[in-house]
């Protein structure tokens, strides 16, 4: 299993930081307003970098128009000499902070459709004209960039497992609910007439190694109230969800506060029960985070993504784990 991690899009070295470390990709935040410019800072890390993979962290169809984001990752590609890759979401976040609710599926769903057949140079119909990529008439042989979705529900699952390359799961760290949704994504697959082995599978982990399992709880803390809210979202059956993973839903659906997203000691974060990041998270000695990442790559896991508390990166804490991991957990699994 090979190991990513996420990042702010910071212009400062730190994505050579993280390929010396020994990381196989490194995302950058993207959230118009809550991080700087993503697409920017991608092209300076491409060119202080020669091995991680390289792409936002997630973007999305409804801030961004598809044709924009393609051009963006193509051009990352070139620049990077082939390291690009493209996560993509529904952008809940992005929306909100412009006053607006996510786009429903099924436009969701169309734009992911045009975005794959930009990157692999096809023609999108856009109103009265065909859209297309002119470019990349004079970049032949420039490899596909992948095309990666992130889910947190069954719906998204399968406009995954419809439409894309690489699809990496942001619903927690135990094995047995991440696997759910592997077999979910191959069914579905299957039953579109895909090939499910063509298709590489991932998760978004909350990570945070340090001896004192306090701390680690802390620092995951606001990330993990994030991620978890994704299964809180209206039209989600909370009923159907792992208990520990239904009870955090229900607290959340009445208690999360976008004025506090991804914040650590806001009220939403800290009403967490420590068993409840004990299950979803993965925190405490690396012994601990050794034997949690090991289940993960048992269940044929071909990445994750390490998200180290804070998502800017700032943090001690976090720095440290990261660090710690790379050293002492990657190289195991």
């Amino acid at each position: 299993m090979k190991v990513g991690t996420i990042t702010g899009p910071l212009l400062n070295g730190v994505a050579a930081q993280l390929e010396s470390l020994g990381y196989d990709t490194v995302l950058f935040t993207d959230n118009q307003g809550a991080a700087p410019e993503v697409w920017t800072a991608l092209g300076f890390a491409a060119s202080e970098t020669s091995t991680i993979m390289l792409g936002p962290g997630v973007t999305n169809t409804f801030t961004r128009d598809v044709s924009v984001t393609a051009d963006a990752a193509l051009t990352l590609q070139v620049l990077s000499g082939g390291r690009s890759v493209l996560a993509v979401g529904r952008g809940d976040a992005s929306a909100h902070f412009v006053g607006r609710a996510p786009e429903r599926l099924a436009e969701f769903a169309q734009k992911v459709e045009q975005l794959r057949t930009y990157l692999r140079g096809g023609s999108v119909p856009r109103g009265t004209v065909d859209g297309r990529v002119e470019w990349l008439g004079f970049m032949p042989g420039l490899p596909p960039v992948p095309l990666e979705l992130v889910p947190s529900g069954p719906r998204v699952t399968e406009i995954a497992a419809t439409f894309a390359d690489r699809i990496s799961f942001a619903v927690g760290a135990d094995p047995d609910h991440i696997a759910s949704f592997i077999a979910h994504a191959r069914a579905h697959a299957e039953k579109v007439g895909r090939d499910p082995s063509e298709i590489r599978f991932g998760a978004w982990i909350n990570a945070v190694l340090n001896d004192d399992e306090a701390v680690a709880r802390a620092a995951v803390r606001g990330t993990a109230a994030l991620w978890a809210r994704f299964s809180a979202f209206r039209g989600r059956d909370i009923r159907s969800l792992p208990g520990p993973l239904a009870k955090a839903a229900e607290y959340l659906r009445a208690h999360y506060d976008m004025a506090s997203h991804g914040v650590g000691a806001s009220a939403h974060a800290q009403g967490l029960p420590d068993e409840f990041l004990d299950w979803f998270t993965v925190v405490g000695s690396a012994d601990r985070v050794r034997q949690r990442m090991q289940a993960l790559a048992a269940i044929g896991l071909d990445y994750c993504y390490v998200v180290p508390g804070a998502l800017g990166f700032a943090d001690a804490v976090g720095a440290e784990s990261i660090a710690r991991i790379a050293r002492e957990i990657v190289p195991s699994l």
